[in-house]
């Protein structure tokens, strides 16, 4: 059985078959990963420091001076 996941940018939990959009890019880049035989462990720490980049840089993460470095030196080496 093949089913038609619609993504779902809202909390309407009345369809079953919407799937929020964070949920459905977090499974194709796990579905690619097991295909080219890569770490999902470093995939998903390596994918929450650029969510923690992004969510400085609009303002909406308050933290200190240290962890701001140190998540810029860890994106630097990858």
């Amino acid at each position: 059985m093949n089913r038609k996941i619609k993504p779902s940018k809202d909390n309407d939990d009345s369809d079953p078959d919407q799937v929020p959009e964070e949920y459905l890019a977090a499974a194709r880049a796990i579905a690619r990963c097991v295909d080219l035989f890569c770490n999902v462990e470093k995939l998903l720490r390596v994918g929450f420091l650029l969510q923690q980049e992004q969510a400085a840089e609009n303002g909406e993460l308050d933290e200190l001076e240290a962890e701001r470095e140190s998540r810029k030196k860890r994106l630097a080496t990858l």
